[in-house]
């Protein structure tokens, strides 16, 4: 009787979701630089691809996808660190300072803000 109630305790903790382990949420890490972006969004296509021809084999550049689950959460923390209330995609989320959008002056901040992290 003992090994069987054992065995239903057992079952049950398994079953049970509030025993299942939590997935690591992402953290913003402060020597990184995140360009947080939509699949669906012209100007973040546009950042990717000078980001991606640029800085995709640098270790402290991040591609955030927003329409993933990590991706929402890396961009609460950006909003939360920066206290950003609207966002413009693409945001660039960088140590000490973060810009939204992209334009040809983007470029030359993005390129200061990935090297800067980069020393």
């Amino acid at each position: 009787m003992k090994k069987l109630c054992l065995l239903s305790f057992l079952l049950a903790c398994f079953a049970c979701p509030s025993f299942a382990k939590e997935e690591k949420k992402p953290i913003l890490d402060n020597e990184k630089v995140y360009m947080m972006y939509l699949n669906s969004c012209p100007m973040c296509k546009k950042a990717l691809e000078y980001a991606e021809t640029n800085y995709l084999t640098y270790p402290n550049f991040v591609r955030v996808d927003l329409d993933t689950e990590d991706g929402k959460e890396l961009l609460r923390q950006c909003r939360q660190k920066f206290e950003v209330k609207d966002v413009i995609v693409p945001l660039i989320c960088a140590p000490k300072e973060y810009f939204m959008g992209w334009s040809n002056a983007s470029q030359a901040k993005f390129d200061d803000m990935v090297k800067s992290t980069s020393k």
